[in-house]
């Protein structure tokens, strides 16, 4: 079975103040997949990058690739703008993975500033998270 990756990054204003680390963070993240996969860890997995703020909502730079074809991020992709709505970015991640057959990890690259969801609270993405977890969903 495929396990779909999806790496969840944030692109909010408060970000803007190590722009470079996070694209460092997230780049070393997909080149460890790339890694895993030369040495055959992982091998049928596929690869997602969504990028989320205010003003775009979440929007997927790639989508289910293969992990030695997922694209690193860079300055073209990445520019921090717009408040953090990071509840409703994890639920619309998670609406996406919900008709994915086969394993699932799901990785948030954020500061954590919440401060915008207009329809997913906290406590809505605490209990997916157990339910999803529960049937094996792995979350980072």
């Amino acid at each position: 079975m495929t396990t779909q990756i999806f790496l969840l990054l944030d692109m909010t204003s408060s970000m803007s103040r190590d722009k470079e680390g996070a694209m460092d963070a997230c780049n070393e993240f997909i080149e460890g997949l790339g890694e895993n996969k030369r040495q055959g860890i992982g091998s049928d997995a596929v690869f997602t990058l969504g990028v989320f703020n205010s003003n775009i909502g979440m929007e997927r730079v790639a989508n289910k690739v293969s992990v030695e074809k997922a694209p690193k991020i860079d300055h073209e992709h990445y520019h921090p703008a717009g408040a953090t709505p990071l509840y409703d970015a994890i639920g619309q991640s998670m609406d996406l993975l919900e008709s994915h057959a086969g394993p699932v990890m799901l990785v948030i690259q954020t500061d954590g500033e919440e401060n915008s969801s207009q329809s997913v609270t906290r406590q809505d993405i605490v209990k997916r998270i157990a339910e999803r977890t529960a049937v094996g969903w792995e979350f980072g």
